[in-house]
């Protein structure tokens, strides 16, 4: 049910890039492994290790990315460069589903 809810906030954040179709929460771990259909691919594309932190700082939520490993290289490298390391504040909606994954 919790990863129902985080994929449905994903889907509706990646929409105009794709569709998440499979995720799976490992909460006490703070890790996830998700499958993303991307717009012009084929083949699914598959976060085999995405490790987060969470944080309430400044009366809202944020997601920080620790780490991420995905099938395709350049999608891994691009991660690395441009979303490890950034906190991300989280929507209302997605503060409700973080309260329910923590």
């Amino acid at each position: 049910m919790l990863a129902f809810g985080a994929r449905t906030l994903l889907n509706s954040r990646l929409g105009a890039i794709g569709k998440v179709t499979d995720l799976t929460l490992d909460t006490a771990r703070r890790r996830a492994q998700l499958k993303m259909m991307l717009r012009g691919e084929r083949e699914a594309i598959d976060v085999a290790d995405l490790r987060y932190d969470i944080q309430h700082a400044d009366g809202s939520d944020w997601l920080t990315l620790v780490d991420a490993v995905t099938s395709r290289e350049w999608l891994t490298a691009a991660l690395k460069q441009f979303a490890v390391g950034q906190p991300f504040r989280l929507s209302p909606n997605g503060s409700r589903v973080l309260r329910l994954l923590t």
